[in-house]
């Protein structure tokens, strides 16, 4: 039970590390450059960068463990572009947080649908 109430707490809390860490990496280069401050403070300021790099490790460890565990063959392109996606990755989450954050907010309850409305239909007729 406590097992499964802190996988709940990560699970919910993961969001906020993500704004906490993307917040860290672009304000402290524009602190690190424009103010003085002791060192203590400085080197406490990288800590969301640090958790970042973390997660980072974590998630290519696990991409690895896959790997070795059911004998799948990836490219070492596929490391890279992990690396290179990850930080973007992140942006697009945090945004898309925020903004469900805002909707719930503002009491935005209606349900943003696409309309595929017989889209099936027209490519199988050549039409789409």
């Amino acid at each position: 039970k406590v097992a499964q109430q802190l996988l709940v707490g990560y699970l919910l809390t993961q969001p906020l590390l993500y704004h906490l860490g993307i917040l860290g990496i672009i304000s402290t280069p524009i602190l690190a450059l424009s103010t003085k401050v002791p060192l203590p403070l400085a080197l406490y300021s990288f800590l969301p960068g640090y958790f970042l790099l973390l997660q980072l490790g974590l998630k290519l460890l696990g991409l690895v463990e896959l790997k070795r565990s059911y004998n799948l063959r990836f490219s070492n392109w596929l490391f890279v572009s992990f690396l290179i996606n990850y930080i973007p990755y992140l942006l697009m989450l945090s945004v898309a947080s925020l903004r469900a954050i805002n909707r719930m907010l503002f009491g935005a309850t209606n349900w943003e649908n696409t309309s595929h409305a017989n889209a099936h239909r027209l490519i199988l007729e050549g039409k789409f």
